[in-house]
Formats: structure tokens, sequence, C-alpha cells
């Protein structure tokens, strides 16, 4: 949940959830095979809208960018269990039109 006294880090994560429940939507769920990919894939969405947009600063696109590279756990006790194959999934799901 996007919780922040910085109005780019607040609207940066309002972005990001709302691709996470575009991903739900799409029939992805949140596992540790998928919690990587899935975190990438919305980061490189905020990043896009955020460029799009072009009032962030450098700090707030620099921590997305690396994000879409990288992705991220949060969960404590998980690790990335993602594959090829379910990075793939969650990639090719959502380059799919909107239904």
């Amino acid at each position: 949940m996007a919780e922040n006294p910085d109005i780019n880090n607040l609207a940066s994560g309002m972005i990001h959830d709302s691709r996470h429940a575009e991903q739900f939507r799409r029939g992805i769920s949140f596992s540790q095979e998928t919690a990587v990919p899935m975190e990438m894939e919305a980061s490189q969405f905020t990043v896009d809208v955020m460029k799009n947009m072009g009032t962030f600063d450098a700090s707030t696109m620099k921590s997305y960018e690396d994000d879409a590279k990288t992705g991220h756990i949060y969960r404590r006790g998980w690790t990335d269990k993602s594959t090829p194959e379910s990075r793939e999934k969650v990639f090719s799901t959502m380059k799919k039109p909107r239904k």
C-alpha cells in the first residue's frame, strides 16, 4: 500500500499498485514463483507511466527502473522461486490486450 508524505512516492506507489490489481484481474496469482516477475512488470508499467507524465523526480524514477530489472519480495520468509516459464507467463499475460 502506498504510504508516504512525499507526493512522488505516493503517486508512483498508486500507479504501481494499480498494475497489481490488473495482474490479479487477468488471473495471475501471487506466489513465490510469480512475485518477482509481477513486481518487475508492475515497476516497468510504473516507469512507462511516469515517463509519459514527466513530472516525477529522478530518485523515484531510478528506484522503479531498478526494480523493473530485478523485482523484489516483500513477504517475510519468501524467496525468489521464479523460473523462465513463470516470468514469461506474467510478461506475456500482461502484454495481451485488456479484455
